[in-house]
């Protein structure tokens, strides 16, 4: 009795907690009209499995596929014979599909404003043709080659009609009377990336050694683009293969250096490639079907008889005379190629190259960091009719251990305007320099207003950046923007900052880690200037030879136009006063790329700088950058060290500074005290020139203005804490202000215009 009970009340406890069968239906993918698109699952739960399936259409897996709208029912039996049912209704459903602004012609001058592109098949269209309600559209869908390649095409005989963001829905019918509709939402007029002609260099006849810098900014849609070149009318290539999804021109800023050119005029024909998941689009829409647009420049023809010289400086650490992948390049090193006093400069690649007529060289690297030592150095080359290149390689060991140098400008301080301090530091040597700080001690009489980058600390006026290490060679830049105090009586007070850098790693010369960034409050001023200061700082005007060991040379520019410059290039060719193998760059005010070609010719590039007009936004208007420069040797006294720079905004003419104008003496031949405590203004200056004593004391003594040349074009006296001096009859032109007084001689220099 006992045996029988027992499995029963097992079998009674078991059926107890059996879930009674259910099944449901969910939908997957919907009816479109009249098509069988239709898709439907079951979901069982309870019961005894398996199951069995049954549907009213005669199905009977779980899942069902190429329905027709309707109703429909589904029988569920497990395996003890219970059955659950379930049915639903299959809606149809509305094709409807969504565009997208594809690449379209300005104002649609060379065809269509833009073009519609989306999702295509029998989903989203129904069955093609299919037919808009406005005449004025027509549609189609192209199919590729590979399963869901399906790309509805849009376009407007009339053109687009509406404001940007403006949503159009157009109502159609396809092949079969099916109503749908298609969703487009009008866009910003489509602007492709436009490319920045930096700098070009000419060719030697006969041959691919021209040279052209290009920058491509992204495209205000983030568009992936090509760029193809042409070439006197006829098709030369890629201006640089991209194909990778994100890297391509318009998708990311590139910069691209082509130094493989023949002379010629150039065409760059900007035309967007189809982003993903259209790129197959490609095969069906050619190239030449695209509204494009087109950047040219020529490269210049320097006749047959020149050629050229190229090569890579790298840090040869395994000291086998070959450039491995993770040997770092020696960037920013200028090479010195005589006889002839021709210069270059390598990239951020450690690659240089330059054009020369034919003759014999020698190459060689002017630097007290770096050694070649596999070749020796210089390095002899030839180049004539019979040997047009030569490629003179410079494998580097240190010679000396880690360093870094400091350097820093001052923009102009004017009252009641923003000012800003740029500060760089430079690792001089390969390796890396461990953690970086820079400390900015700044003029309490400045208020702070922000950093770029966002510093670690602001304290009173010490502004601190903990920065991550510097690698080999590389170079960093800080920014700081202060407010100057609104008081005209400030006019002649001088701003005292100064900017230190430390490294985590040990250093044995901590002379160049300090920099003093004096400033001036002035009064109005030429906003493009160049401003020279020598390493002793005793005189604006003089370079004492036997004192003074370097000059630090100051560019200055602000776009007073009324509207953004893009790019800005700046040229300098530096006068036979001074010494090209010498440079040393400082910093910049935006992302800069330098050069040095020919026989001392500078050449800073801002690409993409986005400068605002001084209308719009007058503390962003201003850029800057620095160099720091030795005097060509010998250097005797009376040389006039006169140094000009030209701006180019975009592609307008060049704006021309006045010439900064340094005069060689002696200590000697100077007083020994310097009047630090007189400021001249305005300047530059128009009908008169002020000398403003600061502090107790006077002007008392004598004052001569002398021309460029040396001349004595008007002289006096001067007396009390203020002289006026009157400018009448001076042509506009660069000038030095010589004062004496009982505490000594002040030497300045200003600018006069009419």
């Amino acid at each position: 009795m006992n045996r029988i009970l027992i499995p029963l009340a097992f079998l009674f406890s078991t059926q107890a907690v059996q879930a009674d069968l259910s099944v449901s239906i969910s939908w997957g993918i919907p009816a479109i009209c009249t098509y069988p698109t239709g898709e439907l699952s079951a979901y069982t739960s309870g019961g005894t499995p398996p199951y069995t399936y049954l549907w009213s259409n005669g199905a009977t897996d779980p899942y069902i596929t190429g329905l027709v709208a309707g109703t429909y029912s589904v029988t569920v039996t497990d395996d003890l014979g219970d059955q659950a049912v379930a049915s639903t209704t299959l809606d149809p459903l509305a094709p409807e599909a969504n565009v997208f602004a594809f690449e379209g012609c300005p104002n649609g001058q060379l065809g269509p404003q833009f073009r519609m592109m989306g999702q295509g098949g029998i989903y989203y269209v129904g069955q093609v043709p299919i037919t808009f309600q406005d005449a004025g559209y027509m549609g189609d869908v192209v199919t590729g080659n590979q399963p869901y390649q399906e790309a509805l095409y849009v376009s407007n005989w009339n053109g687009w009609q509406g404001t940007p963001g403006t949503t159009l829905d157009l109502p159609f019918t396809d092949a079969q009377g099916c109503a749908g509709i298609v969703h487009a939402t009008i866009p910003e007029p489509f602007a492709y990336p436009v490319p920045q002609v930096l700098t070009v260099d000419g060719a030697c006849s006969g041959g691919s050694n021209g040279r052209a810098l290009v920058h491509v900014p992204v495209a205000p849609n983030n568009w992936p683009h090509y760029i193809d070149l042409i070439r006197d009318g006829q098709p030369y290539g890629l201006l640089q293969e991209q194909y990778n999804q994100g890297q391509m021109f318009g998708e990311t800023p590139l910069t691209v250096e082509r130094n493989d050119l023949p002379s010629g005029t150039y065409g760059m024909v900007v035309y967007s490639r189809f982003p993903d998941p259209y790129a197959w689009l490609e095969d069906y829409f050619p190239t030449g079907g695209y509204c494009a647009d087109t950047t040219w420049f020529t490269i210049p023809d320097l006749g047959y008889t020149c050629g050229t010289v190229s090569g890579t400086v790298y840090m040869d650490d395994n000291l086998n005379c070959a450039a491995a992948y993770n040997e770092a390049r020696v960037s920013g090193q200028v090479m010195q190629i005589e006889p002839g006093g021709y210069f270059a400069m390598t990239n951020g690649a450690g690659r240089y190259q330059t054009n020369l007529p034919f003759g014999s060289y020698t190459i060689e690297q002017p630097s007290a960091v770096v050694d070649e030592h596999c070749e020796g150095a210089p390095q002899p080359f030839d180049l004539s009719s019979s040997i047009h290149t030569a490629i003179r390689n410079f494998g580097d060991t240190a010679l000396l251990p880690r360093d870094v140098s400091i350097h820093g400008s001052a923009d102009f301080a004017r009252p009641g305007f923003q000012t800003t301090i740029n500060v760089g530091v430079k690792n001089l040597t390969p390796g890396g320099t461990g953690t970086l700080t820079i400390t900015l001690v700044f003029d309490p009489l400045l208020t702070y207003v922000s950093g770029l980058p966002t510093p670690s600390d602001v304290t009173g006026n010490t502004i601190t950046w903990a920065l991550s290490q510097l690698g080999s060679f590389g170079h960093r830049d800080v920014h700081a923007s202060f407010d100057v105090p609104p008081d005209v009586g400030l006019i002649g007070t001088e701003l005292m900052n100064t900017a230190t850098v430390g490294i985590a790693q040990a250093e044995t010369d901590l002379t160049n880690n300090t920099i003093a960034l004096d400033r001036t409050i002035t009064g109005s001023f030429d906003p493009n200037a160049k401003e020279a200061r020598t390493s002793t700082g005793q005189s604006d005007a003089l370079f004492i030879i036997d004192e003074d060991d370097w000059v630090d040379y100051t560019l200055h520019f602000q776009n007073t136009g009324n509207d953004t410059a893009f790019f800005v290039v700046i040229t300098d060719t530096l006068p036979s006063t001074l010494d090209p193998a010498t440079f040393e760059f400082g910093t910049a005010s935006h992302s800069v790329i330098k050069e040095m070609t020919g026989q001392g010719i500078l050449r800073f590039m801002f690409p993409n700088i986005l400068l605002p007009d001084s209308n719009v936004n007058e503390p962003k208007s201003h850029g800057s950058v620095t160099f720091r420069i030795k005097p060509a040797l010998p250097l005797l006294p009376g040389t006039s060290i006169e140094n000009t720079s030209n701006i180019y905004f975009d592609y307008n003419p060049p704006v021309i500074t006045e010439p900064s104008v340094l005069v060689a003496e002696f200590s000697t031949g100077v007083l020994e005290v310097v009047v630090d405590q007189i400021r001249i203004f305005p300047n530059p200056a128009t009908d008169q020139l002020s000398l403003l004593r600061i502090g107790s004391g006077s002007t008392n003594g004598t004052w001569q203005i002398l021309s460029v040349d040396g001349r004595v074009v008007l002289q006096g006296r001067s007396e009390g804490a203020l002289t006026t001096i009157a400018l009448t009859g001076l042509t506009s032109g660069h000038y030095v202000l010589r004062a004496q007084t009982n505490d000594g001689v002040l030497v300045r220099t200003f600018n006069k215009h009419n």
